[in-house]
């Protein structure tokens, strides 16, 4: 079974999209490489560190939320639609327990042709390379980043709610338990 999900979706009307999870490396993606995942070293994802509050993170986005939600699980999550990840529109979704930044990650559900590829062929040259995992309707790539990120890349095929890609970043420090 591929592991599983660390409760952030896309915030559209997907009920249990997922924002994902786990070849080693010690940051994210730097920003001369991949300005979508990291401004500097400083970060954890973006402009953002795990353990911030909601408030810090959407000051740090300078843009107001397209969509914010607070989950059964007491999951806050807040969305920013048409956020571009290499040239695709994709939700960006940051997700808070206890009022710390504990997940983020992009999430897409329309207009897939070749997408998972071209996500997949970017993460792939940073991150290096992993074995695709394939399970009935789900492909999934994963890294750890440093010694408390899991990075998770997944597309998932499902006849009822469609094609979906995901890309997250979740900090084990601070993940519900």
């Amino acid at each position: 079974m591929i592991e599983g999900s660390a409760g952030i979706s896309e915030l559209d009307n997907s009920a249990n999209a997922g924002i994902i999870h786990g070849s080693n490396s010690t940051e994210a993606f730097p920003s001369a490489a991949v300005p979508e995942f990291r401004e500097n070293s400083s970060y954890d994802f973006r402009k953002t560190r795990w353990g911030m509050s909601p408030d810090e993170v959407k000051a740090a986005e300078n843009r107001e939320p397209t969509r914010s939600e607070t989950k059964s699980s007491g999951v806050y999550r807040v969305g920013y639609k048409d956020v571009d990840l290499f040239g695709v529109k994709i939700w960006l979704v940051y997700s808070f327990v206890d009022g710390k930044l504990w997940g983020a990650g992009y999430a897409k559900d329309k207009g897939l042709e070749g997408e998972f590829e071209k996500i997949a062929a970017k993460a792939l040259a940073y991150y290096g390379n992993t074995k695709l995992a394939k399970e009935d309707n789900i492909s999934q790539y994963d890294w750890t980043q440093g010694e408390d990120t899991k990075v998770v890349l997944r597309h998932v095929s499902d006849p009822l709610l469609g094609n979906r890609i995901f890309l997250d970043f979740i900090n084990k420090k601070f993940a519900p338990k």
